[in-house]
């Protein structure tokens, strides 16, 4: 094997794990994406819930994870929402569900943008992978 081939051998297999690994770190991110979106869609679910209820009544309020608590509704038109770093602020429930659905579409967009970035990425790597083969099968020819 000549040191220009060695070269190239090292450049494609750094190129090949660079690519593998951004790919592992966009699936972490999709997934991490649905997680919100499951998480915000849950929320929103429960709001819309709320709107057919009356103060004074009691429901079963669900708290992620599969739980679900006995609740009496004291006030269905105030809603405590977190907007990050433990801020949170007091909305009315429309005021809330419309932020939900905007976190959701926002969510929707950025999990539709990593997907494109995946299929790039796996374009890419069948590249890099079919420009490896050729090289090894141009060693392997040229060892002969």
């Amino acid at each position: 094997m000549s040191a220009e081939q060695q070269r190239a051998l090292q450049q494609l297999s750094a190129e090949q794990q660079i690519v593998s690994s951004n790919i592992e770190l966009i699936k972490q991110r999709m997934e991490l994406t649905q997680a919100y979106i499951r998480d915000q869609r849950t929320g929103l679910k429960t709001l819309e819930e709320l709107e057919s209820r009356a103060a004074g009544e009691e429901i079963l309020l669900h708290v992620g994870g599969g739980l679900l608590i006995e609740a009496k509704i004291t006030d269905p038109n105030k809603v405590i929402r977190d907007i990050g770093s433990g801020v949170r602020v007091e909305s009315t429930l429309t005021e809330a569900k419309e932020k939900a659905s905007e976190i959701i579409k926002r969510l929707e967009e950025q999990y539709n943008n990593l997907a494109k970035e995946l299929e790039k990425l796996g374009a890419h790597a069948a590249d890099v992978d079919a420009r490896l083969r050729q090289l090894l099968a141009d060693i392997r020819s040229g060892e002969k």
